[in-house]
């Protein structure tokens, strides 16, 4: 990820998400070793459209890959 941005998403694999979501049962200090990078190669970087550049384009199309013969404009 670094070398698309400095800060990484939390990822939580399915089988922790209770887990994760559940504040009422686990403090913060239990869920912590839950923050670690995931393997490289769980993780797939494609370019997308600038419409993610906006919390307002809440739409499928902000994870589209682009198409070779697309600009990053697409869309807007």
């Amino acid at each position: 990820m670094r070398t698309i941005h400095d800060r990484m998403p939390v990822i939580i694999a399915p089988g922790y998400f209770e887990q994760w979501l559940n504040c009422r049962d686990y403090s913060g200090k239990e869920v912590a070793h839950l923050l670690r990078p995931v393997p490289a190669e769980t993780l797939e970087a494609y370019p997308v459209s600038s419409l993610v550049n906006s919390p307002s384009n809440d739409s499928w199309k902000c994870a589209q890959p682009l198409q070779p013969n697309e600009s990053s404009l697409v869309g807007v």
